[in-house]
């Protein structure tokens, strides 16, 4: 009788531990972790088709945009939005450039810790190199048949009146940044995602261009 308690008592605890939208704990977090590592480090550049869908709770609406996205090593970012409208942002270092309507806007995040912070963050969701966010955010991994989904929450209140978290799902095949959700608030939320990835290819300098 008791081997069938604690038997009983086994299962339970495993289906507590799956929830609902099927994401549960990972079961083994350090080897999850040294592989991550292993395959972000060896990645030098990222290039991605992306589809935003951006919602905001007051209009009860939600806007769709397509473009590509460009990452590199050193902290280089560029989001190229095509559709609806044409709209680029580029991060390179410190620097800052957004495009519209074809005017250009540089700022600099020299001495900014918040921008620092943010970068930091970026470059983590994006690539999936959880130790490029530092020490200022809190980390949940879980996982479901086919990925995993890691909930980064930030501890300093300067980035939550930003973001107050974000999931970022990583296939199982090849640990790559499949979605990414970004939420503002409770209800309101910036969604990618990711297709068409290539890896390690040449990017043109020009796409990184904050001058």
């Amino acid at each position: 009788m008791k081997k069938i308690i604690l038997a009983a008592l086994a299962v339970l605890l495993a289906v507590q531990q799956v929830k609902a939208d099927g994401y549960g704990s990972v079961k083994d977090a350090p080897a999850f972790r040294k592989e991550l590592i292993a395959r972000t480090s060896a990645v030098t550049s990222i290039q991605a088709d992306f589809v935003q869908e951006k919602f905001l709770s007051v209009f009860s609406t939600k806007v769709r945009s397509e473009g590509k996205f460009y990452w590199q090593k050193e902290d280089r970012i560029c989001l190229d939005y095509r559709t609806p409208a044409k709209y680029r942002i580029a991060i390179s270092g410190d620097r800052i450039k957004t495009v519209s309507n074809g005017k250009s806007t540089v700022v600099s995040a020299k001495g900014n810790p918040m921008m620092d912070q943010m970068s930091s963050l970026i470059t983590a969701c994006m690539t999936g190199n959880l130790d490029a966010m530092g020490s200022g955010f809190r980390t949940l991994v879980e996982e479901s048949a086919s990925d995993y989904r890691i909930t980064i929450t930030p501890l300093s209140q300067n980035v939550k009146n930003y973001i107050a978290r974000m999931e970022i799902y990583l296939d199982k095949k090849d640990l790559s940044v499949n979605r990414l959700v970004m939420y503002e608030n409770g209800t309101d939320y910036t969604g990618y995602v990711f297709s068409g990835k290539k890896f390690n290819e040449t990017i043109p300098a020009s796409v990184f261009d904050v001058r």
